[in-house]
Order: C-alpha cells, then structure tokens, then sequence
C-alpha cells in the first residue's frame, strides 16, 4: 500500500476536487506532478522482482497498469543504478527510504519521473 506525506495527499485530494474542469495537458501535468510527488514516498508490499515491485508501487500510487509498466520499463533502462536501487527499495520496504536522498539525487528521481512521465502517459487532445 502507498503511503503519502500530508502534503502529497492533499495535494492529490485537491487534485481530485478540481475533476474535468481543466484541459487534458493540465491534466497531464497533474498526472506528473502527482507521480513525482508519489515517487518521493514511495512504499509497497514485497515482491518476487526488482520490476514487478515498481510496477505495484506504481499502480499503489494510482497509475495505470499500463503506465506502470511503461515507467518501470524505463526505470529498468535508464535510470542510474544507485538510485534505481534506492527507488526499488522503498518500493519493497514499506517505509520512507527515498527521503534520505541527497538533494542532488531527488533531482534526479523528479526528472526521471517527469521524462518517463511524458513518454508514458498517453496525452490526449481535444
């Protein structure tokens, strides 16, 4: 189960009152910001693979399946190794390990997750 700092769950429930109102690349920016946020206090139950508990974290965060995948996938690919690791364990952990990164590697984290982000979540026009 995913566990959120007071900020970022309200920053979700805000998320969640303001619905359809906005155009869907305002909904696309939420959706990166809130994965961001989410990747920062990241936590879900064990798992078999280093892959598979991203994927469930991800979707413990409120992604998609299929952008789960896509992100882990990505995460598998390019991400560093030292913060991968990091990454993997606070989703198997079920505890707040990523906010001991230093400021350096959180920046890294929140830009891997917004590139990942833009080339995962389907960005709908109208």
């Amino acid at each position: 189960m995913a566990i959120f700092t007071g900020h970022s769950l309200n920053f979700m429930k805000n998320a969640k009152e303001s619905g359809g109102e906005r155009g869907p690349v305002s909904m696309t920016l939420r959706t990166i910001i809130l994965v961001s946020l989410a990747s920062l206090t990241l936590t879900a139950c064990g798992g078999s693979s280093d892959h598979d508990a991203l994927v469930r974290a991800f979707v413990e965060a409120d992604m998609q399946p299929e952008t789960a995948e896509c992100m882990a996938d990505k995460a598998d690919d390019e991400m560093d190794s030292e913060l991968y690791d990091a990454l993997v364990e606070a989703a198997k952990s079920n505890d707040d390990s990523l906010d001991a990164l230093s400021l350096e590697q959180q920046g890294d984290l929140a830009k891997f997750m917004f590139d990942a982000a833009l080339a995962c979540v389907p960005i709908e026009f109208e």
